[in-house]
Parts: C-alpha cells; sequence; structure tokens
C-alpha cells in the first residue's frame, strides 16, 4: 500500500487534473458509438435497485454516472483522488477527495461502490479491493467496468503505423489496452480473492468516424506517453499530421474509419 494516501503517477496527474481530457473522450463516445447505448445506464441496470441504497462512487471523474444513480438510489456520494475533478462536480452533488487505497468511510457504510474504468490506475488493486470489501454493506455491490485487453484493435494499429512512419520506438504489443491491469480478461482473478460472488457481463460496439478529426482529438487526450518517447523535433503536430495522413487515406478507401470496442462490468457481492 503507498505510504501517501493520495499518490498517484505523473501521467496519471497530468491526465486527471482537470476534466477536458476526460470530456473529450466520453463525448467522441456519446457522438460516434454505433449502435448508440447509454453505457452508464447499462451498468448501472446490472444492479436490482430498490431505491434507497448509499452509493459510493470511487473514481467519479466528471460525473456522468452520477445522475443516472441518483435516479436509482437514495444517496450519492462522488469520489475520487482528483482534487480537480471532485471540484468539477455539480455544486448539489456530495463529494469526497479520496484515494481507492484507503478509503475515509466506516466499516459496513455503504451498499453499493462504483469502481468504473479507474481500477487499471491504482497501484495496489488489492489493497483497493479489500477497502471495498471492508466499507461494503453484508449483501452489498460493487460494479467495476473496465475494457477488453484486446479492445480498439483498429485505433492501436492506426497509432503504430503512425509512430513508425515516425520513427518513434513503440512495440506494437504495447498499443492499445492489452498492457491495462485491469481487463475483463484478467480482473476476476483479483476480484475473486475479495468477493465471494463475481460475475462479469459484456457489451460490443463500436467507433464509426466519418472524418479524421475526431479521431485525432480523442487520440490527443493520451498522446502525452506516446511523445514521451519520442525522437527530437518530433511533437503532437507531427503525429497528429501523420494520423491525418493515414485516416485520410483510409477514409478515402472505405467510406469511414470503424473501430471495434468491446468493454463490459464486473459484477460482485460482499
Amino acid at each position: 500500500m503507498n505510504s501517501s494516501p493520495l499518490a498517484q503517477d505523473s501521467y496519471v496527474q497530468t491526465q486527471y487534473a482537470t476534466q477536458d481530457n476526460l470530456r473529450i473522450r466520453v463525448e467522441t463516445h456519446e457522438k460516434y458509438s454505433f449502435p448508440k447505448m447509454d453505457f452508464a445506464a447499462w451498468v448501472l441496470d446490472q444492479l436490482p435497485w430498490r431505491g434507497r441504497e448509499r452509493v459510493l462512487e470511487v473514481g467519479c471523474g466528471s460525473g456522468i454516472y452520477a445522475r443516472p444513480t441518483q435516479a436509482r438510489a437514495g444517496h450519492y456520494i462522488g469520489g475520487d483522488l482528483s482534487w480537480g475533478m471532485v471540484q468539477s462536480l455539480p455544486p448539489d452533488i456530495p463529494r469526497v477527495n479520496l484515494d481507492a487505497q484507503w478509503l475515509p468511510l466506516a466499516a459496513a457504510s455503504v451498499d453499493v461502490i462504483l469502481a468504473n474504468h479507474m481500477l487499471y490506475h491504482v497501484p495496489d488493486q488489492d489493497a483497493a479491493a479489500a477497502q471495498f470489501t471492508r466499507v461494503l454493506r453484508p449483501g452489498g455491490y460493487l460494479l467495476a467496468a473496465t475494457n477488453a485487453g484486446a479492445n480498439r484493435p483498429e485505433l492501436n494499429q492506426l497509432l503504430y503505423d503512425a509512430a513508425a512512419a515516425l520513427a518513434i520506438p513503440v512495440p506494437q504489443e504495447a498499443m492499445g489496452d492489452a498492457l491495462l491491469t485491469f481487463t475483463l480478461e484478467n480482473g476476476h482473478a483479483l476480484l475473486a480473492r475479495h468477493f465471494p460472488q463475481v460475475a462479469r457481463h459484456e457489451v460490443e460496439t463500436a467507433f464509426i468516424f466519418p472524418t479524421p478529426e475526431p479521431v485525432i482529438a480523442y487520440i490527443g487526450t493520451t498522446r502525452d506517453r506516446l511523445l514521451d518517447i519520442a525522437p527530437p523535433g518530433i511533437g503532437w503536430e507531427q503525429l497528429a499530421a501523420q494520423l491525418h495522413q493515414l485516416l485520410t487515406d483510409h477514409i478515402a478507401r472505405h467510406g469511414e474509419f470503424r473501430v471495434h470496442k468491446k468493454a463490459g462490468v464486473f459484477v460482485c457481492r460482499r
């Protein structure tokens, strides 16, 4: 467990200092996904809500689960490691600045924990899962959404091709979600160490992009790690130009740029 209750690596700290990057990614999913679906509602609908639950969201980000949860439960608290994210929540939403590894709540004090698309950012995931079980009441639920390791293969190939054209030394196997430490494929093993009941639900959709610009904006939200290993003189302008050329050629041949997505949620009962 970390020595500091609010520790995180510099990339995550920069990435989630404000909601700007996350907002672009959320808006891209909303506008360009096919078939259209409300992923947050789909995740929440995996539970048999009674309307009286006390819910803690760990890693609430910009709060996309807040209103849908309030419509289903009795009380919602949004929590995030990023103070910028916590501050960005609407003023009427209860919130707390927290670390998943050190939850500032009493034992057996909540009915449901949401931990969606965030466990792969946690350094000590077992510590976080132990905290989840500590604060959940007996019979309570954890919802933990994440991506498949083979998520967005076409986007990963695009990034690899653009990087290779600019001599950015990125192994193809390091692209995308395959190296995430918490995926649909490997997440069950972690959660089963802490919860007696763990079920996995999956959904497959796609991005369909008619032009290069939204693809480049989406990639631009996570560009720092790629540019950190780029040769001198290679910046975002050069990478964006290479991406634009590759996408323009692809769309001219196929009429669109289609990216297959696979995500899901683990439903865990204490």
